[in-house]
């Protein structure tokens, strides 16, 4: 059968499609070349060849990194969804089961995945999580790329190609260790509490500090940390209070001793699962993930 000028145009570079896409969540040749475990002169041909068959530039230098061109953002949206298209066509496998790559942003949502992951080992056997870390911003990146399959995070994300299901919120207090002029008090008020330094997030002195402090409370902040074990650990040494999610207190006893001062209530923490739109939900990657929210909304 002779095929149409669409086809035989696409069929032209269907096969450089790949590569281009690789340039393009990478940032450039060289990155892509060592991923692909290609050299970086023939990336380079195959962005050009295909630059010559669709006729417009995909890429602008900006700086060391390429950068893609609005047609190139549209490429590679495009390429993205027919990749992830005969992907899950070939996924002839139903039973959840495979490698299942997840991310958390936090020590919060690692702690709240933990029990999660141990169930769906005991009920679906078959699947392998693949546990990573990384960055709020970088969440949506790594989904689209399909670094990731699934990322528990505390913030929600937008995007069209994107679903978030949300999580039971965790609880949130502030908490102070047994050294902590505070532990013996009977019954601390808020003005007590507020009289005793903090520990707390880089972000403190924004509106919407990211521990959920009230805004319209005035703390004494002591020590600021972008992550959360040192403030953790002056409070467990009772050296400064700090606001903690009753999660990760429970996961640090019996060997940390603290105390939750009720006197200031704190919001909870929302936490959400995002993953890509599934094309189809019979397929194994999609079974997969549905059994881990389901296991993140009973654990």
């Amino acid at each position: 059968m002779e095929l149409s000028t669409p086809f035989q145009r696409t069929a032209s570079f269907w096969n450089w499609l790949p590569a281009f896409r690789a340039v393009a969540e990478f940032g450039g040749v060289m990155r892509a070349a060592d991923k692909l475990h290609t050299s970086a002169s023939a990336l380079s041909r195959t962005v050009k060849l295909l630059e010559e068959s669709v006729g417009t530039p995909l890429f602008r230098r900006s700086g060391r990194s390429l950068v893609l061109t609005p047609a190139g953002e549209a490429l590679l949206e495009a390429t993205r969804l027919a990749m992830r298209g005969v992907h899950d066509a070939t996924e002839l496998e139903e039973l959840p089961r495979g490698p299942l790559n997840v991310a958390t942003t936090s020590r919060l949502t690692t702690v709240r995945l933990l029990p999660a992951l141990r169930s769906l080992r005991q009920r679906c056997a078959g699947i392998v999580p693949n546990v990573t870390s990384v960055s709020h911003v970088e969440v949506v990146a790594s989904l689209l790329s399909g670094a990731v399959d699934a990322a528990v995070t505390i913030a929600r994300v937008a995007h069209r190609d994107l679903e978030v299901i949300p999580l039971t919120p965790a609880e949130n207090a502030v908490y102070c260790g047994k050294g902590h002029p505070l532990w013996s008090a009977k019954k601390p008020s808020a003005p007590d509490v507020l009289a005793h330094p903090f520990a707390a997030p880089a972000d403190a002195g924004s509106t919407t500090p990211s521990d959920g402090w009230p805004a319209h409370l005035e703390r004494t902040v002591a020590l600021h940390s972008a992550v959360l074990e040192p403030g953790v650990d002056a409070c467990v040494r009772g050296e400064l209070l700090a606001v903690l999610p009753a999660e990760i207190v429970s996961a640090l006893a019996p060997t940390a001793a603290l105390r939750a001062l009720d006197a200031v209530a704190i919001p909870r923490t929302a936490l959400f699962v995002v993953r890509r739109r599934p094309l189809s939900a019979a397929r194994a990657t999609a079974r997969s993930i549905d059994a881990l929210v389901a296991a993140l909304k009973t654990s």
